[in-house]
């Protein structure tokens, strides 16, 4: 009987403590909608194929900033990003995977190192171009942030840094 009363107590405690974790991780992940985003800084490194500019590439390093307003730790499991320039798409579905967590209340930065093809810079370029041509240049940087769990992905949009050039 004793034996059957602590296998009942063990089973409890694992069951309240499985929901908590749940809970926390579900709260970690869909917390990141309140963080706000900011690009910090753009460096690029160019690997030009002189026989075949085709095969030419860029290595973006964006570093990022999220706060985390919170009261608890976010998760944030990966981000898609598009370059808009002069509200025209001219990078799209720049990829991070990186796993990240942004403990509660405060700031984290970290680098998204991301491979851009010799058309995806020319088209870049080229929107840049246009824009200057009209005088007027203004950028966006949206991102689709998600966050997983094991059941599905959830996702949302948002706007990491703006302006004018």
């Amino acid at each position: 009987m004793k034996r059957a009363f602590t296998l009942f107590v063990v089973l409890k405690l694992m069951v309240f403590s499985g929901c908590e974790l749940l809970q926390k991780e579900f709260m970690g992940r869909y917390g990141i909608k309140n963080c706000t985003f900011e690009l910090m800084s753009v460096n690029a490194e160019v690997y030009p194929n002189y026989s075949n500019l085709d095969k030419s590439y860029a290595i973006l390093l964006m570093r990022v900033r999220v706060d985390n307003p919170n009261s608890y730790k976010v998760i944030l499991d990966r981000m898609l990003f598009d370059l808009l320039i002069n509200d025209r798409t001219v990078l799209r579905d720049l990829e991070n995977n990186s796993k990240r967590e942004v403990d509660p209340g405060a700031s984290t930065t970290f680098e998204i190192s991301v491979k851009v093809t010799y058309d995806e810079v020319e088209s870049a370029a080229k929107g840049l171009f246009e824009g200057i041509q009209s005088g007027t240049v203004s950028y966006k940087l949206d991102a689709t942030v998600f966050f997983d769990s094991e059941i599905t992905s959830f996702s949302y949009r948002t706007t990491i840094k703006e302006g004018e050039i």
